[in-house]
Formats: C-alpha cells, structure tokens, sequence
C-alpha cells in the first residue's frame, strides 16, 4: 500500500507531466491552409508558434529554423487555376503581426520564409510525414548542403524569399541571415528589384511585412516562427496573417507603344495636308 506522502508524490509527477504536455502542446508545429489568394485579402487569426522556431542558436539547430519547437506552416495558392495556366502574377504583400498581450502571449521577432512548388499542388499536411526537423531559412531546397532537401518530397522546387525582425546571424550552412531578401534568380518572382520588406519590434506588437513584387500565380510554403537567435526576445506567442495585394499590370511591349507613336504621327501628317 502507498503512503500519503507516496500518494502526493505520485500524484504530483502526474500533474508535471500533464503541465509538460501542455506546455509541448501550446507550441506544436502548426499547419495551416490560407487558401486562395487572388487580389483579395486574406486575414488569419489564432496562429502561435514558439520563439526560436524560425532562428534558435542552440547546438542542435546551428542557426536553423527549428520545426521541433513549434514552427507554423502555411500554403498558400496564388491565383485561380487559371491564373495559374495563364502565368498571371501578383504583387503580393506577406504580414506577420503579434497579437495579444506583449511581453506575455504575444509573438517576439517574427520571421519568417517562402519557398514555392511552382503550378504543381501540395499537401501541407505532408510536411509532419517527411521528418522535416530544421530548415535553412534563405536557401532552396535540394541543395547538397542545405537542410531543405526534405521539401523535395512536398515537391517544393524553388525559394522565394524571407524576412527576419530578430539579429542577424550565419547559420550552419555558411548562409548569412539579415534583415529580408527576395530571391532575384527565380523565375516566380518577375520584379524581384522592386520587391521589400520591412519589420519592427519597438512597439510591443511585432511585425514582418515582406511585399513580393509580380509573384507567378502557383502555391507557396511558408514557414514562420520566432526570430530569437541572440535569445534576446522573451517569448514565442501568438500573431495572424494578413495577405493583401493585386494583379500586376501587365506590361505594354515596347512594339505596341512604337505602332502607336507611328499612329500619331501619320494623324499629324494627315491634318497637315489637310491645312495647306
């Protein structure tokens, strides 16, 4: 038979255990499905994720995004289907905001990055069955030294760009980690020069706004988290997306406006002629 003081104990371990559970739970990786994007906006409430998901300095991680301690991740389809079949982009703007309570629920240095699989559909939810544990924030995937090649298997095949509100740093691939970057090789991304990104973490409400200029319709991954690499930021929490935007104008070939100067100036020779 146990004894009172047995009892207590055991029962405390139990309670341990349970506040161990629920303290994993609070901030296990996410896996969200923002739908579609098409010039509208589009808000999503009620996502967490913990504080060093996107940039942790520990041994294990070496400056990765560290899905381990509670990463959110989000697909997004930018355009309709035939959008998607035409190549129609978008300028597209990616805000990740804090909410609740600062310094106690909400999210510290957001941060956050977008990798595509181009006009080819994919699973978020796959992303929990590949064993994806870290991920190089500014690389693409299937790279030899890069530990995104578990996108692969999503069938994610290029990197779009990030933005980090926390400290800069090198993560263990040798890759350096500013402030925000768009990838200007990848053919996704059409005005890649004119493309920003902006964030602040003064006000006690957090954000990270990263503005993709003439984004190819197709489905994006993006993995967000907490930025805390320098371990300077008190708490992972909770924040929303917003997405907001507009089709790109498409742009007029240099021929149309050639034809239409040839035009005028035919229409100026006419009324001349017609003058003397």
């Amino acid at each position: 038979m146990k004894t009172q003081n047995q009892k207590k104990h055991l029962a405390g371990i139990f309670i341990m255990a349970a506040l161990s559970c629920i303290s994993s739970q609070a901030y296990a990786m996410e896996e969200v499905a923002l739908g579609m994007f098409a010039g509208d906006i589009i808000t999503s409430e009620g996502r967490s994720a913990a504080k060093k998901s996107w940039a942790d300095s520990i041994a294990r991680s070496g400056g990765f995004g560290w899905v381990h301690t509670g990463s959110s991740l989000a697909k997004l389809q930018v355009g309709t289907d035939a959008d998607i079949a035409n190549g129609v982009t978008y300028d597209v703007g990616f805000k990740m905001t804090a909410t609740g309570i600062p310094g106690i629920s909400s999210m510290d240095n957001p941060g956050f990055s977008i990798w595509t699989s181009g006009a080819s559909d994919f699973e978020v939810t796959n992303v929990s069955k590949i064993g994806w544990h870290l991920y190089n924030q500014v690389a693409g995937p299937g790279l030899e030294t890069s530990w995104n090649y578990a996108l692969t298997q999503l069938g994610v095949t290029d990197f779009i760009g990030y933005i980090n509100s926390g400290a800069t740093f090198t993560n263990d691939d040798g890759n350096f980690v500013g402030a925000g970057g768009v990838n200007n090789s990848t053919p996704w991304v059409t005005n890649s020069a004119a493309s920003s990104w902006v964030s602040t973490n003064t006000d006690g409400l957090d954000y990270a706004l990263l503005t993709v200029m003439g984004l190819k319709s197709g489905y994006y991954l993006i993995a967000a988290g907490g930025s805390c690499f320098d371990q300077t930021c008190t708490n992972g929490g909770s924040f929303k997306w917003d997405i907001t935007g507009s089709a790109s104008p498409v742009p007029v070939p240099g021929a149309v406006w050639l034809f239409g100067s040839a035009i005028v100036g035919l229409i100026g020779v006419s009324q001349r002629k017609r003058l003397e």
